[in-house]
C-alpha cells in the first residue's frame, strides 16, 4: 500500500464542535473554513448546492472569481483533512466517516426520536460569538439557522417534560423544565412547570423558594411584577402549605399549557375561519384553550391586577384603543415577549389578538400585534401558509391598524418591519420615523430605524440613532423601575 492511500484509509475521525463554540477539535482552521464545515454540518445528508455556497459566502463577487474562490477552500480544506471529506460534487456535504459534528448527531436524534440524547449534544446556541465580517448572508443564514435549532431543542426538552408528567415521575420532569427554564429565564411558562412539578413531588417549599427566585428575576430583567398566573400558583402552595392538604394538583389553565412543536394552530386569513387540512393533535388548540377563557374571569384578572396588588400592572386603557377589557387582557397576553421566540408560541400570540379583534373590531393596536405575529410566523415553520402569503397578511393587519388609529406608533411600526421584510427600504424607514416621531421615548421604534440604517449601509445616521436609542431605551428602563408601566 502506497502512502497515498494509506492516508486515504487511516485518517483520523475529526469531530467538528458547533454548539457554543466552534472549533474542529485537534484541528485549527481560518474561520471561513470552519464556517463552511458548520454549513455542511448543518446541512446533513441533503448537502449544499454549490450556488448556494457561493450566495453565502461571495455574494458581491463576480461568477469567476467566487467560483474560484470555492473551489480554493474546498481544495484548502482536502488538503489539511482528508482527500475524502467531501461527499459529492454538487451538491457538497460532508463525509460522516471522516467529519462527525455534535450538530449532525442532534439531529439524527432527533430525527430517531432519541430526545434524551439530542438535548445532550446540545450544549450552547449554534455557533455562539461566530461571525464573518464581510459576508452578510452568512450572518443572516447563522442568525435563522441558530434560532432554528434553538427551537428544536426548547421543543424536545419541552416535550420530554411532558412526558415526565404523565408518568408522574415528577422529579424527572422538574428536571427538564428547570433546563426549559435555562433557557428562557422570564418564561412564566416554564416558572410554572417547575413549581408544579416541585409541587406534585411534594416539596412545597422548594416551589416556594422558586417562586421567589423567579419573581427577583422578571424584576430585574424586564422591571415587572409576575403574571397572575404564577401569582395564583404561589397562592395555591402557600395554601396548600398551611392548610397541610396535598393531594393531585389540578392542571394548569389551558391558555397555558404546552403544544408541541409541530402543531398548526388554527386560524387562517380571517378570525374565526379554520383552514382545510390542518392537523389534529389530540390536545386543546390555541382558539379552544382561548375561547375556554371567560369574559368575566378575564375582568377578574385585571381587577385582581388592579386592586389586590395595588397597582396598575396592566397599565391604564388609553383613550382612542379599547374600552372592552377582555380585548385588552388578551391584547396584553398576545405581548408577552416569551410567545415571540417560538412558532408555537408565536401562533398562540396570533390567536390572543385574533380574539381581542373579535371582542372589539376597532381595536388598532391588536390589529398592529397581528401584524407582528404573522410576520414571525412567516420566519419561522409554518406549515400552513408560504412567506410571501403570511407576509401579505401582515401587512394587511398594519394598514387595517394605520386606518383605524394614524397616531399609534405601533402600528406604524408593524408596517416598517412588514416593508422591511419585504425588502422596501425607503417606505420602511418612512414607517419607523413616523413611529419615533409619534414616541420617541419607545426604544423598539429606535431599534427598527436602526436596522433599516445597518441594511442600506448609512453609518453617519446609524451612529447618531444607536445613541438615541441608547437614551431611550434608558428611559423605558427607569419608567419601568419607578412602577410606570409601558402598556398601551
Amino acid at each position: 500500500m502506497t502512502d497515498t492511500s494509506a492516508k486515504l484509509h487511516s485518517a483520523d475521525h475529526y469531530r467538528l464542535r458547533t454548539f457554543r463554540t466552534l472549533a474542529l477539535a485537534g484541528h485549527g482552521h481560518q474561520h471561513r473554513r470552519l464556517a463552511l464545515l458548520a454549513v455542511l454540518a448543518a446541512a446533513g445528508e441533503q448537502g449544499r448546492s454549490r450556488d448556494q455556497l457561493l450566495l453565502l459566502f461571495w455574494p458581491d463577487a463576480t461568477q469567476p472569481h467566487a467560483r474560484h474562490s470555492l473551489e480554493q477552500l474546498l481544495y484548502a480544506i482536502r488538503s489539511s483533512i482528508d482527500e475524502n471529506v467531501f461527499a459529492g460534487v454538487n451538491p457538497v456535504h460532508l463525509n460522516p466517516d471522516v467529519v462527525g459534528s455534535d450538530v449532525g448527531e442532534f439531529q439524527g436524534a432527533l430525527k430517531r426520536g432519541d430526545l434524551e440524547e439530542a438535548v445532550a449534544e446540545y450544549r450552547g446556541p449554534f455557533l455562539d460569538g461566530f461571525y464573518l465580517s464581510d459576508a452578510p448572508e452568512f450572518e443572516q443564514w447563522l442568525d435563522a439557522e441558530r434560532a432554528h435549532l434553538e427551537r428544536r431543542y426548547t421543543g424536545a426538552l419541552e416535550q420530554l417534560a411532558l412526558t415526565a408528567e404523565a408518568t408522574h415521575d415528577h422529579a424527572t420532569a422538574v428536571r427538564w423544565w428547570r433546563k426549559l427554564a435555562e433557557t428562557d429565564p422570564v418564561s412564566s411558562k416554564n416558572a410554572i412547570g417547575v413549581m408544579r412539578g416541585l409541587m406534585s413531588a411534594g416539596d412545597h417549599a422548594a416551589a416556594l423558594q422558586y417562586a421567589q427566585h423567579y419573581e427577583e428575576v422578571v424584576a430585574q430583567e424586564l422591571g415587572t411584577s409576575v403574571g397572575p398566573a404564577v401569582a395564583n400558583l404561589v397562592a395555591e402552595v402557600r395554601e396548600k402549605t398551611k392548610t397541610g392538604r396535598v393531594g393531585v394538583l389540578k392542571p394548569p389553565p389551558l391558555s397555558l399549557r404546552s403544544k408541541p412543536r409541530d402543531a398548526a394552530v388554527p386560524g387562517g386569513a380571517t378570525a374565526g375561519n379554520q383552514p382545510q387540512g390542518s392537523r389534529s393533535t389530540g390536545r386543546p388548540s390555541a382558539r379552544y384553550a382561548i375561547g375556554a377563557i371567560s369574559i368575566v374571569g378575564m375582568i377578574a384578572t385585571a381587577v385582581w391586577l388592579r386592586g389586590t396588588l395595588g397597582v396598575s400592572t396592566l397599565g391604564p386603557i388609553k383613550h382612542g384603543s379599547t374600552h372592552n377589557v377582555a380585548a385588552y387582557e388578551l391584547y396584553l397576553r398576545g405581548n408577552d415577549p416569551v410567545l415571540y421566540r417560538t412558532d408555537s408560541g408565536a401562533r398562540a400570540g396570533l390567536e390572543y389578538f385574533r380574539q381581542a379583534v373579535a371582542l372589539d373590531p376597532n381595536y388598532a393596536a391588536a390589529y398592529a400585534g397581528l401584524a407582528r405575529m404573522q410576520k414571525r410566523i412567516a420566519f419561522g415553520d409554518d406549515p400552513q401558509l408560504s412567506r410571501p402569503d403570511r407576509l401579505a397578511l401582515a401587512e394587511q393587519a398594519a394598514l387595517k391598524s394605520i386606518a383605524l388609529d394614524d397616531s399609534s406608533g405601533e402600528a406604524h411600526e408593524a408596517l416598517g418591519y412588514v416593508r422591511r421584510d419585504n425588502y422596501e427600504f425607503t417606505q420602511a424607514e418612512t414607517e419607523f420615523k413616523r413611529a419615533v416621531a409619534l414616541d420617541p421615548t419607545n426604544s423598539r421604534f429606535h431599534e427598527g430605524l436602526v436596522q433599516i440604517y445597518t441594511l442600506t449601509q448609512r453609518l453617519p445616521k446609524l451612529r447618531m440613532r444607536f445613541s438615541r436609542t441608547t437614551a431611550a431605551t434608558k428611559r423605558c428602563y427607569n419608567s419601568k423601575r419607578s412602577g410606570l408601566s409601558s402598556h398601551r
